[in-house]
């Protein structure tokens, strides 16, 4: 709501936003950068939870069989 956004605009910024890098991206994925991706196959993976949802589809918290964590993106 306007209230809100009123509320936000007011608010000192933050620039811990800025240097955290887990917050920024310098870069955009190309076709090269996909098709370097590894293949895994359905079977490999274990999905524990929904951490997100948008417009692009749901994203699960999720882990491989070789107990490595992975986040992914469901349509």
């Amino acid at each position: 709501s306007d209230k809100e956004l009123d509320h936000l605009r007011s608010l000192t910024y933050c620039s811990t936003l800025k240097d955290n890098i887990l917050y920024t991206w310098n870069h955009t994925p190309t076709n090269i950068d996909i098709n370097k991706l590894p293949k895994i196959q359905r079977t490999m993976i274990k999905l524990e939870r929904l951490i997100g949802k948008g417009a692009f589809g749901e994203v699960y918290a999720g882990i491989l069989t070789n107990n490595q964590p992975i986040a992914i993106k469901v349509n």
